[in-house]
């Protein structure tokens, strides 16, 4: 494991203990029944503790890296039998244990629970482990007045899968496989200003993005910027199937997938099937490009602007909207552009 990967975790871990139990950060609503949660984001890390009970309790702590599991930590214990009627004095005892949490320099050196040893007045908190960040073990214990009154094991480490076949490498050694000469002389006939053509039959292409819509924005993203003629039109394909998982997500990609457009059957591809199924719930942000992208140099973004709009031409309501919109590209010379004021003038009808 790379160890600027681990001195970032760790830094993380850190700071995700500071905002969270160990600094009393405040309680997420649970995903399950009866436990609390606390979490932490800072850029690609994503922190969440979950834990149940009181006198008696147990947990585990997850952190995500790019949307994926990357560590964890397991722990449970208590209040001895003695205390374990005493709410009060569990509070306190609770209240000296993030204290104990809180202290060392978590963010330099890895510390998977609190330092070996912590004394503040009648309270002492004494913590033993082994093994290093990426996989570790141990035990914790508090003591007041020389009394052992909570005791608590733990452990954990990195969790490691096995690594994927990337998918980008595997759809392009079946582009390659089924590609087809006529098919490639046919799409460079009818989209001339497509980029780099394999040759691949649309059916063909609506299979693949079946197949991996589940490997999410990633694998839209990395399809993209491959920028093949039939990567960018796959890329569509599968943004339109996952968009409603992120709606906000599928927006930010479309405005940076509609400054590379360089034909038109990526470009309505992109505007109609990319976006269909949050057109809807995302009306009123795809007018907003739509009136900003109708006025870019750039003509690809202007066919672009005006494609968005026939997703919502059926409506009535948004008839005179639409027209104000594509008033401003009723004069263009540009060729696609003018294709464009046509096609969705007919749709208007």
């Amino acid at each position: 494991m790379d160890k600027k990967i681990l001195q970032k975790l760790n830094h993380f871990l850190g700071k995700a203990a500071i905002n969270t139990y160990a600094g009393g950060g405040p309680e997420v609503d649970p995903e399950e029944p009866g436990f609390k949660e606390l979490e932490f984001e800072e850029g690609d890390w994503y922190y969440k503790d979950s834990y149940a009970g009181f006198f008696q309790s147990w947990g585990r702590e997850i952190v995500w890296y790019k949307q994926k599991p990357f560590w964890t930590q397991i722990y449970g214990g208590g209040m001895t039998q003695k205390f374990r009627n005493d709410i009060k004095f569990a509070h306190k005892t609770f209240d000296f244990l993030k204290k104990a949490l809180s202290v060392g320099e978590k963010q330099e050196k890895f510390q998977p629970r609190g330092p070996q040893k912590f004394v503040d007045g009648d309270w002492k908190y004494l913590c033993k482990w082994h093994g290093d960040i990426t996989r570790f073990e141990g035990h914790e214990k508090i003591l007041f007045n020389k009394e052992i009154v909570f005791t608590h094991n733990f452990l954990g480490g990195l969790i490691i899968t096995p690594k994927k076949k990337s998918s980008l490498l595997e759809i392009q050694k079946l582009l390659k496989e089924k590609s087809n000469e006529k098919v490639k002389a046919s799409f460079q006939k009818f989209i001339p200003s497509s980029q780099k053509v394999y040759g691949i039959k649309v059916p063909e292409l609506n299979k693949l993005a079946m197949r991996h819509k589940g490997s999410g924005f990633e694998i839209v993203k990395e399809l993209w910027e491959s920028r093949s003629f039939e990567e960018k039109l796959l890329a569509s394909k599968i943004l339109g199937k996952i968009c409603k998982k992120d709606p906000e997500k599928a927006l930010q990609l479309i405005k940076i997938f509609s400054k590379d457009i360089c034909d038109w059957a990526v470009c309505d591809t992109l505007a109609t099937q990319g976006i269909r199924s949050i057109t809807q719930i995302k009306q009123r942000e795809i007018f907003e490009i739509s009136k900003n992208l109708i006025q870019s140099k750039n003509f690809w973004e202007r066919r672009f602007a005006i494609i968005l709009l026939i997703n919502f031409a059926k409506d009535k309501n948004l008839k005179k909207e639409i027209n104000e919109i594509i008033k401003n590209a009723e004069n263009d010379k540009e060729y696609y552009v003018k294709k464009a004021v046509e096609w969705i003038k007919r749709k208007l009808r």
